[in-house]
């Protein structure tokens, strides 16, 4: 016996061709928590979601309890007893919270007489459970009805209710007030001495120093070093997980910057952003620094107006903006290329061209009648415009690359004629190569006087490309720093909470 309970040998994994995960090697010993620190897209999550089942390897192998173990699923993983607490939640919104806390474990006979669900006594034991940890939370409430921080202690209760021998919490602490955390905390320390071994992904650095026994710390798809709390101070967290290869690898070109061009006034959506104040200038990147949870994603959304504002107020060449949805924002002049580029940002069994003329069909047209020809040569510029490989000018979006496919988003928008792009995420996915050709159009919209907002989570790329950065701290602005400010540090203390700890460098 090696003395680990889960020992992760060899590990890769690709996307797209993008290599997220390159030969790790990680264990957990029993009873210990050992935490996974890095950045966004350091890979984290998709390691542990290989752990749990949720994912396959590409290669190497996994051993749990000494055992060669290959879990087909999820669900294998849970029965092995190895559970999770993921930021995605698995729930049924239909079903009760009871229901759903009980769902993968009705054979226990508190919850069932012979094939008859006894629903009294799994009300009554939910409820017990949730007393035991201290969570108040109605059994008989449906699930779609939560907010987001009940959802979460739905998943943290259901991973505990059973006999799990592995618990994965990916940043459980997310959306708790402090008083929550410290109860978390606590359930924390009541695992670890019955034994139960924790893998905790966090970006909370005072969180990582106070729970942690080791600390793997992951950068770009691989281990920089693992060590304990002792080991490890603050200041080596954030500059292994950050790196020191931050040279410029951006081919940003130098534009003379125009008059205001977009404004944001007091931006506000109930519990998620407040008071987000910023202005853009024409030839400007905004870059937008938060962690997963900020609030960064909503101010892309209430700007374009998915999210509902509940106060703020916008204008563009200092005209008042009244946006209530997409169709208003794209109308005043404003493209969103979504994070999610096949659910939100393509039609996925449209083609090119059809996803291309999307936003400026009447450009389109002769007359009342679309016209497929004249659509077809608006498509045949873009796709030699942004050189989109294809065999066929028809070709289905789904069928195409990944960089393919967020080239023709990025051709709807250039087409849309906006004048303000706010890209999320717009190289997630892409090779190197694949990037630099998105760099090069983000150089040719603010050539052309537009103006751009970019989320990231890519620092590097927000400090290449960015002629200022808005940092962004559970829904608060934390920082408004010009590029000759540029401080990888500064951002990182700033957006997890540390900004009271360093010292001023403005």
């Amino acid at each position: 016996m090696s003395g680990y309970i889960i020992e992760m040998c060899g590990i890769s994994k690709q996307f797209n061709d993008v290599s997220v995960l390159k030969d790790i090697n990680f264990n957990v010993k029993p009873g210990e928590v050992h935490t996974l620190f890095g950045e966004n897209g350091s890979g984290k999550s998709v390691l542990m979601k290989i752990l749990s089942g949720v994912l396959q390897p590409d290669s190497g192998l996994i051993y749990f309890n000494g055992e060669n173990v290959n879990f087909k699923s999820y669900n294998d993983a849970q029965i092995s007893g190895i559970r999770s607490v993921f930021q995605d939640h698995l729930t049924f919104p239909d079903l009760t919270v009871a229901e759903n806390l009980f769902l993968f474990n009705i054979a226990g006979e508190s919850k069932i007489a012979g094939r008859i669900i006894k629903t009294d006594k799994m009300y009554y034991d939910c409820q017990k459970i949730f007393k035991d940890l201290n969570f108040n939370l109605n059994p008989k409430r449906l699930v779609k009805e939560l907010d987001l921080w009940e959802k979460q202690l739905l998943e943290i209760a259901k991973a505990i209710s059973v006999k799990s021998q592995v618990i994965i919490m990916d940043e459980p602490t997310n959306l708790f007030s402090n008083i929550d955390i410290e109860n978390i905390y606590k359930i924390i320390e009541n695992l670890k001495q019955k034994k139960i071994s924790i893998v905790f992904i966090s970006h909370r650095v005072e969180e990582v120093l106070r729970i942690s026994d080791r600390i793997t710390i992951m950068r770009d798809g691989q281990i920089v070093t693992t060590g304990t709390p002792e080991e490890l101070t603050k200041n080596m967290l954030i500059k292994l997980s950050a790196g020191n290869d931050l040279k410029d690898r951006y081919p940003k070109l130098t534009v003379q910057k125009g008059r205001v061009l977009f404004k944001a006034e007091n931006l506000s959506v109930s519990n998620i952003i407040n008071n987000i104040n910023f202005a853009i200038k024409k030839g400007e990147v905004l870059g937008i620094a938060g962690l997963v949870g900020s609030g960064r994603t909503t101010i892309a959304k209430a700007i374009f107006g998915i999210c509902e504002l509940t106060n703020g107020q916008m204008f563009l060449n200092g005209t008042k903006l009244n946006i209530k949805s997409p169709r208003d924002a794209i109308k005043a002049g404003i493209g969103f290329v979504s994070e999610d580029r096949l659910a939100e940002g393509l039609i996925q069994n449209f083609d090119i061209a059809s996803n291309i003329t999307l936003t400026n069909l009447n450009k389109a047209k002769e007359g009342f009648f679309l016209r497929k020809e004249k659509e077809k040569n608006i498509a045949r510029r873009y796709i030699k415009k942004l050189v989109i490989k294809t065999p066929f000018i028809e070709q289905i979006v789904k069928n195409l690359s990944g960089g393919n496919q967020q080239k023709v988003v990025l051709s709807k928008w250039l087409f849309s004629g906006a004048k303000v792009f706010i890209f999320d995420e717009p190289t997630a996915g892409l090779d190197s190569g694949s990037k630099v050709e998105v760099y090069n159009i983000m150089n040719e919209i603010v050539l052309n006087n537009g103006a751009i907002i970019l989320i990231s989570s890519d620092f590097s790329e927000l400090m290449g490309m960015s002629d200022r950065i808005l940092g962004i701290y559970n829904g608060q602005e934390v920082l408004d720093i010009k590029r000759e400010q540029f401080d990888l540090e500064k951002i990182l203390y700033c957006i997890t909470g540390e900004k009271n700890e360093i010292d001023n460098k403005n």
